[in-house]
């Protein structure tokens, strides 16, 4: 089963993080995922945690809404297109880029193509 993501947060089976929006919505989800996709998560789980919140949670300057279209491109999924003509767009391309999402890199670079 696909992981799911939404606004409304994302509860995933054999979750050890919680990750907490800046709109306080809850998603749990895999520290080896993201630290495999991300040097940036990587980093920050190996140091501690960026910003406030540590050990299993980590609250992040993101709203819900950008960090469920950015999150996905951690696991082994398939994410949809991501487009770059809205301001709600750039800011889930500023945050791919921030926390150095490989996937979510190529998916941005090949929407401004």
């Amino acid at each position: 089963m696909s992981p799911q993501f939404s606004e409304q947060g994302a509860d995933l089976p054999g979750s050890d993080l919680t990750i907490i929006s800046s709109d306080d919505i809850h998603f749990k989800v895999h520290k080896m995922n993201l630290a495999c996709a991300s040097t940036v998560f990587g980093d920050m789980f190996e140091v501690g945690s960026s910003g406030k919140g540590s050990g299993s949670e980590v609250t992040l300057v993101e709203p819900a809404v950008v960090l469920a279209r950015v999150l996905p491109f951690a696991y082994p999924i398939l994410v949809p297109d991501l487009g770059v003509a809205t301001e709600q767009d750039a800011s889930i391309a500023t945050s791919i880029l921030k926390y150095q999402l490989i996937r979510g890199i190529e998916a941005v670079s090949h929407s401004l193509w």
